[in-house]
């Protein structure tokens, strides 16, 4: 015992004579010069490499938290043209798509501070296509030049593609309620008395008007084209309860490939006072 109490007491004096030598005046057998020495080195790599971040930090701009979503986006006359006018020939300009077009929805908000919300459908941009090309598949029950379901005449007749929404779920349909559709109009209330088989058919009978017009199509890759949008409100959804919501474009005669990539589900949320 006595043996352990002397060697851990020269443990002890050897550590604090390296940490300090009175002798050779060194501390952790450095003396004062090396040590500033060191210490300067140190001091001049970290400055270095935070003149450096501070540096890097100029080459990344500044992200704005919030800012509205819908640009309001300055025309030129010369270039974009309103092509609703069918007197106007836009072949060599751009169309306008403002989003004074999307009435309340494409004010500050979207519509969610009222409990409102509102929900944007856009097509990606694919050079060269139309949403009215079809496949010509020769039947043999068909006589040639008959008009079939796809031909272009028959397609040439409407050619809007209009969004439609509805709900997952045979149970949403008293919870999504009145929906309207910008540009211009409205999908029908769902009344909780009608039976389900009519609410549904209510949606495809009473599509929207107006939304992605032909002139619009196709994308021909300029930077200068804008891209079209439609704005779906959700008027008197039921709150507190999540609804499940699947939104397509009809009016496309194309393949059904073509037709599942225009189609979106989304499920909204809109937390009560309970919530808060």
């Amino acid at each position: 015992m006595a043996d352990f109490a002397s060697r851990l007491k020269l443990r002890f004096k050897e550590c604090g004579h390296f940490v300090h030598d009175k002798q050779n005046k060194t501390y952790c057998r450095k003396t004062g010069p090396s040590w500033a020495i060191v210490l300067s080195i140190y001091l001049t790599y970290f400055v270095c490499v935070l003149v450096a971040f501070l540096l890097g930090l100029r080459l990344i701009k500044t992200l704005v938290i919030q800012q509205d979503l819908l640009v309001q986006l300055c025309y030129d006359s010369n270039i974009y043209v309103n092509c609703s006018d069918p007197t106007i020939n836009s072949k060599e300009k751009f169309c306008q798509f403002t989003k004074d077009m999307l009435g309340p929805c494409g004010k500050s908000g979207y519509g969610y501070p009222e409990g409102k919300p509102c929900i944007f459908l856009k097509l990606n941009k694919m050079r060269g296509w139309t949403p009215w090309e079809h496949v010509s598949t020769p039947d043999p029950l068909i006589n040639e030049g008959e008009e079939t379901e796809f031909s272009p005449k028959e397609n040439t007749k409407s050619r809007i593609l209009t969004p439609i929404c509805k709900p997952l779920s045979s149970f949403g349909c008293d919870r999504i309620g009145l929906m309207a559709v910008y540009p211009k109009d409205k999908i029908p209330h769902f009344n909780a008395n009608l039976n389900i088989i009519f609410r549904l058919m209510a949606v495809y009978l009473s599509p929207p008007k107006e939304a992605f017009q032909e002139y619009y199509f196709p994308f021909n890759g300029s930077d200068l084209y804008l891209s079209p949008l439609a704005a779906v409100q959700f008027l008197d959804i039921l709150k507190g309860f999540v609804v499940g919501v699947t939104c397509e474009i009809v009016g496309i005669t194309s393949l059904e490939e073509v037709q599942k990539m225009l189609r979106t589900t989304l499920y909204l949320y809109i937390s009560t006072e309970d919530d808060v």
